[in-house]
């Protein structure tokens, strides 16, 4: 009887609506009061009711409180509770319940408000809490939802369950949802990314698959990103001996289109897991299908044959590198492409800086002008600008390649010098606010070239400690683990020689409490010192230790 005043009017639905939107501002709720003359008013009738209900006042059909009621309404009274404490609306809300059922979008969206404005009040007080949990599981039966669930309704029912708990209420959602012919978008978005969060492909396949054949077929911006993320979590299953990719084939399979986004993620998916011939079938096939393959997917590419020393095909995607202007400009590959030269140039054909700098700079020279490198020192003003763009300029690198190519000049030299005197014209830079080298030294692997470099001899390692400093106290650049394995190590290789730039470095790691991981020590700095045990003295100032959950508290 009572109950049903509370759909009794659309035009309390925008009462609803509108006096939500007031208390989910964040305008005090004193001041809102005296703002809000109805809003002072219902939490008057709240308050007197529940004044009544303390003192065991019955609804009896002539009693006080039925009076009360009667010129009263009941989202008045919620409205009222709810600007007031998570206790009263607490109480409302199951004075209400009593006298018939309570609409599932109201308690949800009381709940939702207390979750936001009262917890600390709800967590002080565990009967409060036990109150406001025990109306969160009535909601979380599937028989009282709508017809269409919000995505705000789907994170207060999922709110303080566990994994397992989480992927069953999600799947009564699409179970009661299944049969509806237009389903809610952004719910179903909402159970996805939540599928997605617990990394249930099974289950976020299952909501995609409610998505219409159209929008799978061509997904819009929102769809593709769940799509991708989707890919994120491929992996490989072994049939026979013959490994293949789980998730693509579902997908395919449901009506997704491998488009552009789809199909460089699929490639590198192929690649991460080491499935060559796929990865290389999903290239031919976007070749043949006009489909762009994207710089990363190049990248992928290019690293997986360099270390499998696939010479065909790595000389296949240089080649399509060099064909192609847009490849040829793509930061992340000219960085990759410029590794592997340092690499080939300094181990396998042990040339000269001089000659590795030529073939670094037939990389470097289709994206970026010289003006960099004449500025740092590395080319005279006679090789500033390559004759052949002298009448098509080209842009600065952007600092991450600028720090990169740094690093990458610096392992290409056989002596000492030139590196001290690229550091020494690096750090004038800096100090004179150059902007593009003081944005490349927020990078720390310019500054990892140089020290590292910089420690192998004895006649330079007295600068490391240099470095340091003015990476500490003159850039915005935070040291990372690789950089302080590089200063460790410095410090452990000479201090048996007692050389005082040794004691210098372990100054500035004691000073600064530079930790890094355990794993960072095995892979990086035991190999080196075999008879430094991870467990011993030394190694532990340097290493942070992981509390084991297995010690007593």
């Amino acid at each position: 009887m009572y109950s049903g005043k509370l759909k009794r009017h659309s035009r309390l639905r925008y009462l609803w609506s509108n006096f939500k939107r007031l208390l989910w501002s964040d305008q005090d709720k004193a001041v809102l009061s005296e703002q809000v003359p109805a809003l002072s008013r219902y939490k008057q009738q709240a308050t007197e009711l529940d004044s009544r209900l303390q003192l065991g006042c019955s609804v009896s059909e002539d009693g006080p409180t039925t009076l009360l009621l009667a010129r009263c309404h009941p989202l008045g009274l919620i409205i009222g509770a709810m600007a007031h404490s998570a206790k009263l609306t607490l109480t409302m809300l199951d004075f209400l319940a009593g006298l018939g059922p309570v609409p599932f979008q109201i308690t949800a969206d009381c709940l939702l408000y207390l979750r936001h404005s009262y917890l600390d009040e709800l967590k002080a007080d565990p009967v409060l809490m036990s109150s406001y949990e025990r109306q969160l599981a009535a909601l979380r039966n599937p028989q009282t939802w709508p017809r269409h669930l919000r995505s705000s309704h789907m994170d207060i029912l999922l709110h303080g369950l566990t994994q397992s708990e989480t992927r069953a209420l999600l799947l009564q959602f699409l179970e009661k949802n299944k049969l509806s012919a237009m389903p809610n978008r952004s719910s179903y978005l909402f159970v996805m990314d939540a599928f997605l969060r617990l990394k249930d492909v099974d289950g976020a396949l299952q909501t995609l698959a409610a998505f219409p054949p159209s929008d799978l077929e061509s997904p819009d911006k929102q769809l593709l990103h769940r799509i991708i993320a989707i890919l994120h979590l491929e992996t490989v299953h072994d049939s026979g001996g013959v490994a293949f990719l789980s998730v693509l084939p579902r997908l395919l399979q449901m009506g997704v289109k491998p488009n552009e986004t789809v199909q460089n993620k699929s490639i590198r998916n192929a690649v991460k897991f080491d499935l060559t011939p796929l990865a290389w079938d999903l290239v031919t096939y976007a070749q043949e299908s006009e489909i762009k393959i994207e710089g990363s997917a190049t990248a992928a590419l290019l690293r997986h044959s360099f270390r499998k020393q696939d010479l065909a095909r790595l000389n296949q995607i240089m080649s399509a590198i060099h064909q192609s202007t847009a490849l040829s400009q793509e930061p992340y590959l000219i960085m990759d492409m410029m590794n592997i030269v340092r690499l080939v140039c300094y181990y396998d054909r042990k040339a000269s800086p001089s000659q590795s700098l030529a073939h670094l700079l037939t990389i470097y020279d289709r994206a970026y002008n010289r003006s960099l490198l004449s500025k740092l020192g590395i080319l005279g003003p006679s090789h500033a600008l390559p004759a052949a763009a002298a009448d098509d300029p080209l842009p600065d690198p952007p600092a991450m390649v600028c720090a990169f190519l740094i690093w990458t000049y610096v392992y290409v030299q056989r002596s000492y010098r030139p590196v001290l005197s690229l550091w020494e014209r690096w750090a004038e830079l800096i100090d004179q606010g150059d902007p593009l080298i003081c944005a490349a030294a927020q990078y720390d692997i310019a500054f990892n070239g140089f020290l590292l470099f910089l420690a192998r001899s004895r006649y330079s390692v007295a600068n490391v400690p240099l470095i340091l400093r003015f990476m500490l106290d003159k850039t915005s650049c935070k040291p990372s683990e690789i950089t302080w394995s590089h200063c460790i190590t410095a410090y452990l290789q000479w201090r048996d020689q007692d050389h005082p730039a040794a004691h210098e470095i372990k100054a500035i790691l004691l000073e600064k409490q530079a930790k890094i991981s355990d794993k960072e020590w095995k892979q990086y700095i035991q190999p080196r010192f075999p008879s430094i045990d991870l467990e011993s003295p030394e190694a532990r100032q340097f290493v942070h230790i992981e509390p084991s959950s297995s010690s007593p508290s």
